[in-house]
């Protein structure tokens, strides 16, 4: 049996797909195909890093004679997910909706804050709120050790949160501008352009970090 028959082997009895496998590694899933067809093989690092996900030798994958689990390969948790830092990374999502609920509870707070007063003043609990998200969201990107997956789901966060982020900020940035302004101009220009400002900068925001 070869390398990638014993890859394959033991990822499908993890129940893993390749991409699974190849977050838990930090490479590509076309990385995780090659090693499975036999048309490359994992380095060292990557070799040990199989080794200890699976509860194998790395003798048992290196020498295709050998086909016979040196360690038995457990259905449920791996020693790789009894890890502290795996452990942690299941709470990542937690965290990131924690983000999001701020988030959206700011932005509503704002609103009918706005409502009730009709002052922009008014705009700062909320934005205070969803500072807060933004904060949570990148101090778990930093807090857990998740190299491919954490940049990942920071990148997904901020695709899903941008219509929420974004209202408060422009409308203040547009109020501001058109203070300075020296000539007289109707009320409800500033908001028409942070109307414009918004359906244009949200979905070509989203649009680009959904496709890095």
């Amino acid at each position: 049996m070869t390398m990638g028959e014993k890859i394959q082997l033991l990822r499908k009895k993890q129940n893993w797909s390749q991409e699974i496998l190849a977050e838990k590694l930090s490479v590509s899933r076309q990385a995780v195909s090659l090693w499975e067809r036999d048309e490359s093989q994992p380095e060292l690092d990557k070799l040990l890093k199989l080794a200890k996900i699976f509860s194998v030798t790395t003798d048992y994958l290196i020498d295709d004679s050998v086909t016979e689990i040196a360690s038995p390969v457990s259905c449920g948790k791996t020693s790789f997910e009894n890890n502290p830092k795996e452990k942690e990374s299941r709470h990542t999502t937690e965290f990131f909706l924690l983000a999001t609920f701020l988030d959206a509870v700011g932005l509503l707070l704002s609103a009918l804050l706005w409502k009730e007063y009709q002052r922009y003043v008014m705009l700062l609990p909320g934005l205070v709120l969803q500072l807060l998200a933004l904060i949570l969201a990148v101090g778990v990107w930093h807090w857990f050790d998740l190299p491919q997956s954490k940049n990942r789901m920071l990148r997904r966060w901020f695709a899903k949160n941008m219509w929420l982020l974004l209202p408060i900020p422009v409308l203040w940035l547009n109020r501001v501008i058109f203070s300075l302004l020296p000539f007289p101009y109707p009320g409800i220009l500033p908001d028409m352009l942070s109307l414009i400002m918004y359906l244009t900068i949200c979905p070509l925001t989203v649009r680009f970090l959904n496709k890095t």
